[in-house]
């Protein structure tokens, strides 16, 4: 039988790419219309990719976002994952777009007609098309001015509808 020693070396070089992260497509999510995708809240990792886009119709929009994992050193971010977002019309009152009317609306309302009563500027929000939203849905009794009157509405809507009586806002405006 044959003897053979065989010797030497063998250099490779190899690149560890990231991998695919897994995730869950977010659903259940809704906007206020005329305020923009990057007012909605999303799960942790996903962000808009259009935050810009104003919800200019009720019903049903595709929108797509992007997941970024907590590891991004191993895991690739996702881009142009699409999902379904629920645009509602704005509730006249809900200052702060959470879809309710309550103490923090009215709040909110007092908080601006002090700074403005003070001529200390004031914004709802940073981003000038919900600010204006917000401004507009303020003004319950729709004279142009937001007012302790504005917030007296709507602490009177709260408390009514907190009690399980009809709450219309030409009922209020009227008391």
């Amino acid at each position: 039988y044959l003897n053979t020693v065989y010797s030497g070396s063998f250099t490779a070089t190899f690149e560890i790419l990231k991998a695919q992260p897994e995730y869950t497509v977010p659903t259940d999510i809704s906007g206020t219309q005329h305020s923009t995708l990057g007012s909605v809240k999303l799960p942790a990792g996903f962000s808009w990719e259009e935050p810009e886009t104003v919800l200019s119709e009720t019903g049903e929009l595709s929108a797509t976002v992007t997941y970024t994992p907590a590891d991004t050193q191993n895991y690739e971010t996702v881009t142009g994952i699409k999902v379904l977002l629920t645009v509602e019309a704005p509730l006249k009152g809900d200052v702060n777009l959470d879809g309710n009317v309550d103490i923090t609306d009215a709040s909110l309302v007092l908080k601006y007609y002090a700074h403005i009563g003070a001529g200390i500027d004031f914004a709802f929000s940073e981003e000038e098309n919900t600010n204006q939203l917000m401004i507009k849905l303020a003004d319950i009794d729709e004279d142009g001015i937001i007012s302790i009157t504005d917030a007296g509405y709507i602490l009177t809507y709260y408390a009514r509808t907190g009690a399980g009586i009809d709450a219309a806002w030409e009922d209020i405006i009227k008391l």
